[in-house]
């Protein structure tokens, strides 16, 4: 009957299947707990209470696992491996059953490595709306069957089968794909301070997961005392709980109201508790599972939204979660031993309540960290061709796994955080991926040096590549917003060879052509009028780059498009213009508000008779778009030279553009240009 379900949500995940499992293993080793308290508090001879501690051990391993791995552990293949060796290793030991403090201690280690798994999961995924609902659905999905299947275990075996058929299934997702698609995260691992909406986001999953987990932990207790079930149809609610967990998770409609499914998460908290009758139970158990998951990836959402450091939230988030699953069963058990069921459905859905106040207040009231650009200058029309980018989703190097869509971009020298509220998903910008891969700075001073360090970088390397074409230091201009007044720009002084150039030497102009920065140093007139109208219409952009390559401007005398010939000229498709107004030398500003007019919100243009144009949102990405066009152009002369070239069709272009033309490939393609050209040429950094 799962299998069409499995099919659907699985055959195709952006994430890999691999993760996916290790991910619904998690799940269920968490489902198993509710089924094995009963018998291990029977076997030990120990009250509820007391033998609520393995999962109380569990979770806080959870916890160390998920918080220890954001601040101190890349997401490596290795890490993913060790978790599943040692979660394999803490359950085979647990077969038999030994003494409860050594069990307990099993499940701690047993928490760490499912932690890890977690983070590793979720850091693939975290700020992604599509990957998040893969990776969310994989819980649900395990658990449609993890809970029928663990109670025929324990009726089979007891716990000691239990334990030993989590050691084997612990393996599985060794047999599948997990390479990690997060190549790096930040190096130097500085955590930043949450900021206070973050701060409350966090708090508030804390407590949710605290009064979910003291009741839900319970159900088996719950649904066999006064409403009479067995524990066969607990274990059935269990199942088609998860069921429509699916749909929750994956429906996106269903992110955009988190607080509101928090609360009927609650409501289904306090009936779970409270209800004599066997129905309501049932019902109120499986209907939590659609209500639970379609609330945590909507709040994730409004987390990463209102993160500066989306990336170092994913821990925290997992982190507070498991430390609120971890105090459940204690807080639960202390209560159901102590007051009774009702008083336990009242404290844990109010606890629910309180966090999903607290949610709509945050969603309410601060309001996310990107910044919508303005709409652009109008042109005069010299655009032959109007760049109609969608809103394909950004891919990471080719490999298939999406990245974010985003069109929402920072203010200059702001932090940008990947995962935008619903009300920002429509409009334009250089790179339509998330930002996380590019560096934070503590100060402005620190970022500024990078900036100019790499813009100097990029001269070098348009110096070897032979850009300049005989017009030493007068032709070409590349040039990068300066990170604390973001109306002024940072470009190379005119007459000087892009050889030379240092970081030292690069001058800072403001919004009326007045050097700021650079005593003594000429401005070329035609950097300014390009430049700082397409830095003024598009406020998204803090680099772009111009020069005169052989190639480029050869192919600029067509006066056409790029054809989509090879994978590499691709990562234009649909995304560059003709500029068909050429009259000179560009020297007007009225010259430089047409080009920026018709650039549009693409991230190239094809000046005709004259050279390339390119932007983006680093100066690493703007160079290496320029890179890669007169690679381009250089591809589609030679081969329309040797004879007639066929297109790559429509749809696969499209979809080659998603994997080799975002703002992350672009970058990713100056990487290796800028260690060779630092390594050969260290005095560019002066």
């Amino acid at each position: 009957m799962q299998s069409p379900v499995r099919l659907v949500y699985l055959l195709r995940p952006t994430v890999k299947v691999g993760i996916l499992l290790a991910v619904g293993f998690s799940v269920l080793a968490f489902v198993s707990t509710p089924f094995l308290l009963p018998e291990i508090a029977d076997h030990y001879g120990i009250s509820l209470g007391t033998a609520s501690l393995i999962g109380v051990f569990q979770l806080g391993g959870f916890v160390i696992g998920t918080w220890g791995a954001g601040r101190w552990l890349q997401p490596r293949e290795r890490v993913f491996v060790v978790s599943l060796l040692a979660a394999a290793a803490a359950n085979l030991v647990s077969a038999a059953l030994p003494a409860f403090a050594l069990l307990a201690s099993l499940r701690l280690v047993s928490g760490v490595a499912l932690g890890l798994l977690a983070w590793y999961g979720w850091v693939q995924a975290f700020g992604d709306d599509r990957r998040m609902g893969d990776v969310a659905v994989a819980g649900p999905v395990v658990g449609v069957v993890a809970a029928p299947l663990v109670s025929l275990l324990l009726d089979a075996g007891g716990p000691r089968l239990v334990f030993a058929a989590l050691a084997a299934v612990s393996l599985v997702p060794l047999a599948f794909g997990f390479r990690s698609e997060v190549k790096e995260l930040p190096t130097d691992r500085a955590r930043h301070r949450a900021v206070p909406a973050a701060r409350v986001l966090l708090v508030c999953l804390g407590l949710f997961t605290l009064g979910g987990s003291a009741v839900f932990i319970y159900a088996v207790v719950l649904g066999t005392g006064d409403p009479g079930l067995s524990v066969a149809l607990v274990a059935a609610g269990f199942s088609l709980n998860a069921v429509v967990a699916i749909p929750g998770a994956r429906l996106r409609v269903t992110r955009r109201f988190p607080s509101l499914w928090m609360a009927a998460t609650a409501v289904c908290a306090i009936v779970v508790a409270t209800a004599d009758w066997p129905w309501l139970f049932l019902g109120a158990l499986v209907v939590w599972g659609f209500f639970f998951w379609a609330a945590i990836p909507g709040v994730f959402e409004v987390l990463a939204s209102r993160s500066r450091y989306p990336e170092e939230r994913v821990g925290d988030a997992q982190a507070l979660m498991a430390a609120g699953r971890a105090g459940g069963p204690l807080l639960g058990g202390l209560l159901l031993d102590s007051a009774g069921a009702t008083v336990l459905g009242i404290a844990g859905g109010g606890l629910m309540l309180a966090a999903a106040i607290g949610v709509f207040a945050t969603r309410t009231i601060a309001r996310p960290l990107g910044a919508t650009p303005p709409a652009r200058a109008s042109g005069h029309g010299e655009s032959l061709k109007p760049c109609s980018r969608r809103s394909w989703t950004g891919l990471a190097f080719g490999h298939g796994e999406s990245l974010k869509s985003c069109s929402s971009w920072p203010r200059t020298g702001q932090r940008y955080d990947p995962a935008m509220s619903s009300e920002q998903t429509e409009g334009s910008g250089p790179d339509r991926d998330s930002l996380w891969y590019l560096p934070a700075f503590d100060t402005v001073e620190e970022e500024r040096l990078h900036r100019k360090q790499r813009l100097a970088a990029t001269y070098r390397i348009f110096a070897k590549l032979g850009f300049e074409d005989g017009a030493v230091g007068a032709a070409g201009h590349v040039t990068v917003r300066d990170p604390e007044d973001p109306e002024t720009f940072w470009v190379n002084p005119w007459g000087v060879p892009f050889s030379h150039i240092t970081a030292s030497s690069l001058i800072r102009v403001d919004s009326d052509g007045n050097i700021v920065d650079g005593e003594g140093a000429l401005l070329n007139g035609a950097a300014f009028a390009i430049h700082s109208q397409i830095h003024a219409a598009r406020p998204d952009v803090v680099a772009a780059a111009h020069s005169h390559s052989m190639h480029g401007k050869s192919f600029s005398a067509l006066g056409r498009p790029l054809r989509p010939l090879t994978q590499d000229a691709c990562a234009f498709y649909d995304d560059h213009v003709i500029f068909d107004g050429y009259s000179g030398v560009v020297m007007e500003l009225d010259e430089g508000k047409r080009i920026a007019a018709a650039l549009g919100d693409c991230k190239a243009a094809i000046l005709q008779n004259h050279g390339l144009l390119t932007v983006g949102a680093s100066v690493d990405a703007a160079a290496g778009a320029f890179v890669a066009m007169d690679r381009a152009c250089r591809s589609q002369l030679l081969a329309e030279a040797a004879g007639d070239p066929i297109d790559i069709p429509d749809d696969v272009a499209r979809h080659t553009y998603s994997m080799v033309g975002t703002g992350l490939a672009m970058w990713f393609t100056f990487q290796p240009l800028y260690t060779e050209t630092v390594r050969e040429q260290p005095d560019l950094l002066d």
